[in-house]
C-alpha cells in the first residue's frame, strides 16, 4: 500500500496536520490532525509498504503492545482513506 499524492503532512508547534488538497488547493474542511505516530505512519506510506510491515515498524520504533499498535494502525488507515 502507498499514500496517494492528494496530501501533505505539516507540523506547527508539536501537533501534526493532514491537508488534503485538489487542484492545488488545500481542503480546511477536511484536515486531519494527529500525532507523532500518526506522522510516522504517513511518512512510510510514501514507500509501497505492506500493513504488516508498517506495523513492525511501529513496534521497533515505539513501546507499544502489539494489538494496541494494530487497532491503532487499522483505524489510522481508515481515516486518512476517508478523509483524504
Amino acid at each position: 500500500m502507498k499514500r496517494k499524492d492528494n496530501s501533505i503532512l505539516k507540523k506547527i508547534g508539536n501537533k501534526y496536520m493532514i491537508l488534503p488538497f485538489s487542484d492545488h488547493n488545500i481542503s480546511i474542511d477536511v484536515i486531519l490532525n494527529t500525532n507523532e505516530v500518526g506522522a510516522f505512519i504517513y511518512n512510510a506510506l510514501d514507500n509501497d509498504i505492506t500493513k504488516e510491515e508498517l506495523l513492525n515498524m511501529i513496534l521497533e520504533e515505539y513501546e507499544v503492545d502489539e494489538l494496541i499498535a494494530k487497532r491503532d494502525l487499522e483505524s489510522f488507515l481508515q481515516s486518512i482513506l476517508i478523509e483524504c
